[in-house]
């Protein structure tokens, strides 16, 4: 079992009554779980926390009056990853992948696809389709981040907001989690 901390801060200068709505929470799976988390706002006001949409995301409303507002998020996260013999590894190519997999292949914000694609042409565009280049890791290139590799070919540095996104990308997917 691999146990991470993740965690956030993010401070806001709100100059009129604002709603946030948070998605910064860890995602529980069926290879994830939360030992411990604690998320705090200063100053302390009412939140909502609830669950919402197809991968059921964790949702926490808050309604804010002008303040420097911040809002902190940390967990202990145990990860249990499915470990697969390079036999059992494929890469499956974007025409067939399943339907509700191929919104995770969208960029965001926190993955910018301009980047992540000259990345990945430069470090996996010549080797072999398959388990070659998935199995071709090199964590100091993200600056010692974590690093998913899956059978879909999807490699990101976990930033907190990308934690959702790709703990429920990961229950899709055969995953190799490597530091």
């Amino acid at each position: 079992m691999l146990r991470i901390n993740v965690g956030c801060s993010l401070t806001y200068e709100v100059r009129q009554q604002t709603v946030f709505l948070f998605k910064i929470t860890s995602a529980v799976t069926p290879h994830q779980r939360i030992l411990s988390e604690e998320l705090s706002f200063h100053p302390q006001l009412h939140h909502e926390r609830f669950v919402s949409g197809a991968e059921d995301n964790s949702v926490v409303r808050v309604i804010v009056e002008p303040c420097e507002f911040t809002v902190r998020y940390q967990a202990n996260m145990a990860m249990t990853p499915e470990a697969l013999s390079a036999t059992d590894v494929r890469e499956t190519m974007i025409g067939q992948m399943p339907p509700d997999v191929l919104t995770y292949l969208n960029p965001s914000r926190y993955c910018e696809s301009d980047l992540l694609a000259r990345f990945a042409l430069e470090e996996f565009g010549g080797l072999l389709f398959g388990y070659s280049r998935g199995n071709r890791s090199r964590p100091s290139t993200l600056n010692g981040g974590l690093l998913v590799i899956s059978s879909a070919k999807l490699l990101s540095g976990v930033s907190p907001g990308a934690v959702k996104m790709v703990s429920s990308w990961m229950r899709h997917l055969p995953t190799t989690v490597s530091i």
